[in-house]
């Protein structure tokens, strides 16, 4: 499949250096472009969709997405603060367990929530077991 792919990189390339050069427009009627673009059959649209609602995600999908949302505000919130108003003078508040420690791993948390929600995938709450 790579092979392929590098295939119809170089000929679009090609097509391009082309038009460039010349000022005509290349059609593109090429094998290689269109060899794997055929539409599936109604049948095999049915048992893809067979289940599924035409939602991507499941509720619970957005309730951990809106969780690890929450998680990141809270960590960015606990990483604020610790300056100073007098730019002589140096504050040892920046350095505080919760600014350098819990602050990191819950923004992290939060992100790795995220990161599941879309990738998760529930059964569809109203398909039978």
């Amino acid at each position: 499949m790579r092979g392929g792919l590098w295939a119809v990189i170089l000929e679009l390339a090609w097509t391009n250096l082309y038009e460039l050069w010349t000022g005509h427009t290349f059609i593109l009627n090429s094998p290689l472009i269109f060899a794997d673009m055929s539409t599936p059959s109604a049948q095999q649209n049915q048992s893809l969709n067979d289940g599924r609602n035409a939602f991507p995600f499941e509720r619970r999908n957005y309730i951990f997405f809106l969780l690890g949302i929450a998680l990141l505000i809270v960590g960015y919130l606990l990483m604020s603060g610790g300056g100073v108003e007098d730019p002589n003078e140096f504050s040892e508040a920046i350095f505080s367990t919760r600014r350098i420690t819990i602050a990191p791993l819950t923004v992290l948390a939060g992100y790795g929530v995220i990161f599941y929600s879309i990738l998760k995938r529930f059964p569809a709450e109203g398909a039978k077991a």
